[in-house]
């Protein structure tokens, strides 16, 4: 039954004997017609104050939300929003209340114009009365009971708490075990080159992979602003699956997601982060960034509650919560500190050729898009989520600085589910001999400089470095263009932390000059590091 507000007034002549006679098929049909309500009438000659606050009042249970800086419907079958415009309002508007003007012996049907409509559709009196919309999700999502205690999952249509629509168009099992949801991502995940050894249960980056996908399930018992970290996909070379992955955290609740590539600029990233905040949009897929990643503005995108912008095309400023989760991938990427602090990254590594390597089983981008493996996802996550739940909802202890809500709740999902603590710090890659001799040229590079002091390391302070541990054989063996050969065996290892005697972090890097590559060493402040 509609629930638009209906003004209690009579049917009467020729409405009262047609609802009369469309009583007996509506029976038939399971249906009721309330004879004695009609729809409420606006008289379109008042003040345009007053006409707006009236629609406001009457169409405030209706599907029409503001979302952002934009009033839009809500289409009940997929979840797809269209904004409201002048022109469709005018007809829009009559389904659910009867225009008039007053005549002499009562009222006149008539429609609105499009300027008045228009009018209507600006007016704080009218917006004040309408609903907020914070996001349209097509699938169920978990949202709190009782904080901290109790979840629940999301029913059909519009919750007046969390201020989002949910269109159930990919029902999925409530009542999957536990167990069951662990065997379902084990067999899915194992497949992937995840850089550190041990059982799939253990390695840390398959736990900051689940994470992701965790994080996009759950992300309604976050309050808007609570900041979440960067998940980082990074491979050793095309082919580890970084961009399937990445896909994968957020197919089962988005469908295929959008993908953008890094802005060249500042500028250009400005204007993104200024759209994704006003739209609220809930995540940004920055897919195959290279070289180094170093931005203040995503510094502080990452880790502000609220965003503050320009709209695009005026000078009008905004300020909007951030709902924004950033995830990012890329080959050989290096990140600066301030960055990697807020990042989880999920490390992918390859020995051999990637692009030739035999799988066990397929993932395709395809085949996860599909119903049917979105639902099997979706059930698994809401299996865990069930199971943290019953143990409590015991928040995670080990918490990321910056993002200690959203590392509380889904490190404490993921660990209660039996797999490794994807807050911990990444460990070093297991090395053969030319890796460990290159572990050995960081770290004596770095004994050489105080605490706190970073250098630009040339091709030739590198090799004499190298002859004096006697090691240049191993890491340079049979190359005749030194510095080229170098870099091209040191790239898979740039950027990653390395811990030298004294305990320090510290980053081994490259950087292009106008004559030659130089090789950055950079310690990570403690405040930094990411223990």
């Amino acid at each position: 039954m509609s629930t638009t507000p209906k003004k209690k007034t009579k049917a009467t002549g020729k409405g009262k004997t047609m609802l009369k006679m469309l009583q007996p098929v509506a029976t038939s049909l399971g249906a009721d017609i309330e004879t004695d309500r009609i729809a409420p009438e606006i008289d379109i000659t008042k003040p345009i104050s007053h006409v707006a606050r009236t629609l406001g009042q009457v169409l405030r249970r209706v599907n029409l939300f503001i979302q952002g800086d934009t009033i839009v419907t809500v289409d009940e079958r997929n979840g797809d929003t269209k904004p409201m415009r002048a022109d469709r309002f005018c007809s829009w508007v009559e389904e659910y209340v009867a225009i008039v003007k007053p005549k002499e012996d009562g009222t006149k049907a008539t429609s609105m114009n499009t300027e008045t409509a228009a009018k209507v559709l600006v007016s704080d009196q009218f917006r004040a009365g309408l609903r907020d919309l914070a996001a349209v999700h097509s699938v169920r999502l978990p949202v709190w009971d009782e904080y901290g205690k109790a979840v629940r999952l999301l029913d059909s249509g519009y919750d007046e708490r969390t201020k989002v629509f949910t269109v159930n168009a990919l029902p999925y099992a409530l009542d999957m075990k536990p167990e069951a949801a662990v065997d379902f991502f084990i067999d899915i995940l194992k497949g992937y080159p995840w850089s550190d050894e041990g059982r799939l249960h253990l390695r840390r980056s398959l736990a900051v992979h689940l994470a992701a996908m965790m994080g996009n399930y759950v992300r309604l018992l976050f309050d808007d602003g609570t900041q979440k970290p960067v998940i980082v996909y990074n491979g050793n070379q095309p082919g580890t699956g970084k961009s399937n992955l990445a896909r994968m955290s957020l197919i089962p609740v988005y469908g295929a997601p959008d993908e953008k590539t890094l802005p060249k600029s500042e500028d250009e990233l400005r204007k993104e982060l200024d759209a994704w905040a006003i739209a609220r949009k809930t995540y940004m897929f920055l897919d195959d960034v290279g070289g180094h990643l170093r931005s203040h503005l995503l510094n502080r995108f990452i880790t502000s509650p609220k965003h503050t912008g320009r709209k695009m095309g005026t000078g009008e400023l905004f300020t909007a919560p951030n709902v924004t989760q950033v995830f990012i991938t890329g080959n050989n990427l290096t990140i600066s500190p301030d960055l990697a602090r807020r990042c989880l990254i999920v490390d992918l590594f390859f020995a051999g050729e990637a692009h030739v390597r035999k799988f066990e089983r397929i993932i395709t981008d395809a085949w996860m898009a599909q119903d049917a493996t979105r639902v099997q996802f979706l059930a698994a996550l809401w299996a865990l989520v069930r199971y943290w739940q019953e143990c409590g909802c015991r928040r995670h202890d080990h918490l990321l600085a910056s993002f200690e809500e959203w590392s509380a709740i889904v490190g404490g999902i993921v660990v209660e589910a039996g797999f490794c603590d994807p807050i911990k710090a990444a460990p070093e890659l297991a090395m053969d001999e030319r890796g460990e001799a290159f572990k050995r040229l960081f770290c004596a590079l770095a004994a050489d400089l105080p605490t706190g002091t970073n250098k630009d390391f040339n091709i030739n302070d590198i090799s004499a470095k190298a002859e004096a541990l006697e090691i240049w054989e191993t890491v340079m063996g049979g190359s005749i263009d030194e510095s080229k050969t170098f870099g091209k065996r040191v790239k898979h290892l740039l950027g990653r932390e390395w811990v030298d005697e004294q305990g320090r972090r510290f980053n081994f890097g490259k950087r292009k000059t106008s004559h030659r590559s130089v090789y950055p060493l950079t310690f990570i402040p403690i405040t930094e590091a990411t223990e």
